[in-house]
């Protein structure tokens, strides 16, 4: 499944550049989540992704985003999708089998 959404890629949060909606594709399939931004392709395989989880940054005012943690060293560490309803996007991960931490469900650091 396909979908048109935004992305924050970088080191951190403030070292980091963001690709506004509908600027990337994100693709999903069973064993791999694919970002391009038109410069490049980030292409996750399942075995690298550590954690999927819920990201609320202070830019977006009715966007919600879902960050990529993995264990790539060729890829910036904070890698963020966003759109502005990700319903659709939760449930073809779900479909495909791959667990999101909700926000409700993360610990406060």
């Amino acid at each position: 499944m396909h979908f048109d959404v935004g992305m924050i890629q970088g080191e951190n949060y403030y070292f980091s550049a963001n690709h506004a909606w509908p600027a990337v594709k994100l693709s999903i399939d069973p064993e791999c989540i694919t970002l391009t931004n038109g410069f490049r392709t980030f292409q996750f395989e399942r075995r690298h992704i550590t954690r999927l989880c819920e990201f609320r940054g202070f830019t977006w005012i009715f966007a919600r985003g879902i960050r990529i943690e993995h264990a790539m060293e060729d890829v910036p560490r904070l890698i963020v999708f966003w759109a502005f309803d990700l319903t659709e996007i939760k449930r073809t991960l779900a479909e495909n089998r791959f667990d999101l931490i909700a926000l409700a469900d993360q610990r406060e650091s």
